[in-house]
């Protein structure tokens, strides 16, 4: 039913005080000039968890193309329950962001190691430039000798090339199951047909991976259960 509302909206992650603030905004007056002046007061001097509901209720808003600058500049938080009202589980960001802020909401979910999974949106608005930017990442976690999280490989999928695939032989050189999963999932996604070779050599593993946004899912939840 949520989403016959709005497309994407899940208020199943919701607990009854976001809720209950959700409520009292849709209910304020929608005269243009004196709703963006109580906004942006709250937006102002917001706390913590006012922060979460009223960037999740982001979807439900009135005049929501004007409020595209504020989701961006909240994007800058480092708190992870202010910064995951944006991110995860809300359809905004994949309907309005401009890909340059798009792919800086998704590199800084990679960097604060967040379940790309779920990224409303992140499957259809993967493109190359953040493609290259998830490779460098990678890279630079390698050269510090630290891991990657898997799902990284998702978003190079649909650009797999020599150099990707080379990331990709890495990966699958290593013992680490989940990582190999990723790559294989990446590789069995993607159109490029050298790579695709490279699949006859996991068949056991391959027969066992899922559906693809299922597979994705479980190993993002995966890895997100190692670092608790």
């Amino acid at each position: 039913q949520a989403d016959n509302l709005i497309a994407g909206f899940q208020p199943h992650y919701w607990d009854q005080l976001q809720t209950a603030r959700t409520v009292l905004l849709l209910s304020y007056p929608q005269n243009k000039e004196v709703w963006f002046t109580t906004m942006n007061q709250l937006f102002e001097t917001a706390d913590m968890h006012e922060h979460q509901a009223l960037f999740a209720s982001l979807p439900l808003m009135p005049f929501q193309e004007d409020l595209i600058p504020r989701a961006i500049d909240g994007l800058r938080t480092n708190i992870s329950l202010v910064f995951d009202a944006i991110a995860l589980n809300n359809p905004f960001a994949a309907k309005f962001f401009p890909e340059a802020n798009w792919n800086q909401m998704v590199l800084k979910s990679i960097f604060m190691q967040r379940p790309l999974y779920r990224i409303q949106g992140l499957e259809e608005r993967r493109n190359p430039t953040l493609a290259a930017i998830a490779r460098d990442f990678a890279h630079e976690r390698w050269a510090a000798g630290r891991e990657v999280m898997p799902e990284i490989w998702r978003l190079i999928s649909p650009f797999i090339n020599e150099e990707y695939l080379e990331d990709l032989k890495k990966v699958l050189a290593t013992k680490d199951e989940l990582q190999i999963k990723a790559a294989l999932l990446a590789i069995i996604t993607s159109a490029y047909l050298p790579a695709k070779e490279i699949l006859e050599s996991y068949p056991t593993q391959v027969a066992a991976l899922d559906l693809e946004a299922v597979e994705w899912e479980k190993i993002g939840t995966e890895f997100q259960q190692t670092r608790v």
